[in-house]
C-alpha cells in the first residue's frame, strides 16, 4: 500500500498546475462500531459534485441514506466499500488497495431525537478523521406544486430552500410518503428524488429504494479526532489549499520527483493549491 500511495504522489507532484490533483484516501477498518438504530429504508443516490464551480469536470459519489426511526445516515458507498474490503483482508493478513475515486468524504448522521446532525469527514492519506455536531437546521421551503416533472416513473413537485448560503431547487413524490433526502435535507412532503444546487456544484439524484432491516452504525475509526464545526471548516480548507503541508504537519514523509530523477523531500516551493467547493458557506460559530 505505501508504494501505491508514494506513486500517487509524485504524480500529483510533478502534475500540471492547470490539471485538478487528486488525492487518495486509506481506507479503514470497520471492525469497532456502536449500533444506533435500524433502518428501515435504504435509499441509493447518485451524488455529483464539484470541486470548483467555474469547472465543466464533475465528479461522481454512490451515496447509502439509512432511515431509522430516529436516526437517518448518509455515507458513500464507494468508501465503504474499500473499508469493508481491508476489514475482510486483515483478518486475513492480507494487503488492502487504496481508492483514487474523488468521493464526497462525509457521513452524516442525523438524529431525529434530540435535533443534531453528526458529521465525519475523511482526510486525505493516513491523516484521521474529524467529527463535529451542529444543531438541526429548520429549512424554509418555498413549494411550487404547478411545476412537475417524472423521476422513476413518479410524479414530482418542486420546492425550493435557501440552506447555508446555498440555494438548492428539490423534486419531490407524495407518493412516497418518507420525508426525508440526502445530506440534511427533508421537511418536504414526501421522498426528494433529485436536488440540485444553483450552480450545479452539488446534485443528487434517486437510484433506488430497498425495504430492508439493517444495523445503522457509527463506525470507531483510528485518529479520529472531534472539534467545532468552525474548526472543521478551517482544517479542511488548509487540507485542499495547502496539501503537501497539510500533509507534512500529520507525519507523512512526502519525496518529489525532480526534473533529473532523482527524489527529495518535498518543500513549500512545491505545494500546489487544490480547488475546493465547501458545501456549507455559512458555519456557526461554536
Amino acid at each position: 500500500m505505501k508504494k501505491n500511495v508514494l506513486l500517487l504522489l509524485l504524480s500529483y507532484f510533478t502534475a500540471s498546475t492547470t490539471v485538478q490533483a487528486q488525492m487518495v484516501f486509506f481506507p479503514y477498518d470497520l471492525s469497532y462500531y456502536q449500533v444506533l438504530d435500524t433502518a428501515r429504508y435504504e435509499l441509493t443516490y447518485a451524488m455529483r459534485f464539484k470541486y470548483d464551480a467555474k469547472a465543466k469536470e464533475t465528479y461522481e459519489d454512490i451515496r447509502k441514506v439509512q432511515v431509522g426511526s430516529r436516526i437517518v445516515k448518509d455515507y458513500s458507498h464507494l468508501m465503504f466499500h474499500y473499508d469493508s474490503l481491508r476489514t475482510a483482508n486483515e483478518k486475513k493478513g492480507l494487503n488492502s488497495s487504496i481508492f483514487q475515486k474523488p468521493v464526497f468524504a462525509y457521513e452524516i448522521f442525523n438524529h431525529y431525537s434530540d435535533k443534531t446532525t453528526l458529521f465525519v469527514h475523511r482526510l486525505f492519506l493516513a491523516s484521521g478523521c474529524i467529527g463535529w455536531q451542529d444543531a438541526e437546521s429548520t429549512l424554509d421551503w418555498k413549494l411550487e406544486e404547478s411545476d412537475t416533472v417524472h423521476i422513476l416513473g413518479y410524479n414530482c413537485n418542486k420546492a425550493s430552500v435557501d440552506f447555508k448560503g446555498r440555494h438548492y431547487t428539490a423534486w419531490y413524490s407524495t407518493a412516497i410518503p418518507i420525508a426525508v433526502g440526502p445530506y440534511r435535507f427533508g421537511g418536504l412532503p414526501g421522498l426528494i428524488m433529485k436536488i440540485e444546487e444553483s450552480n450545479g456544484v452539488f446534485v443528487w439524484e434517486l437510484k433506488g429504494m430497498e425495504n430492508v432491516k439493517k444495523p445503522i452504525c457509527e463506525y470507531k475509526y483510528d485518529k479520529y479526532t472531534k472539534c467545532t464545526a468552525k474548526d472543521a471548516s478551517k482544517t479542511i480548507r488548509r487540507m485542499f489549499e495547502s496539501p503537501l503541508s497539510f500533509l507534512q504537519s500529520s507525519g507523512s514523509n512526502i519525496q518529489v520527483k525532480r526534473p533529473n530523477g532523482s527524489f527529495s523531500t518535498a518543500t513549500t516551493d512545491d505545494e500546489k493549491k487544490m480547488e475546493y467547493e465547501e458545501i456549507e458557506l455559512q458555519i456557526e460559530k461554536n
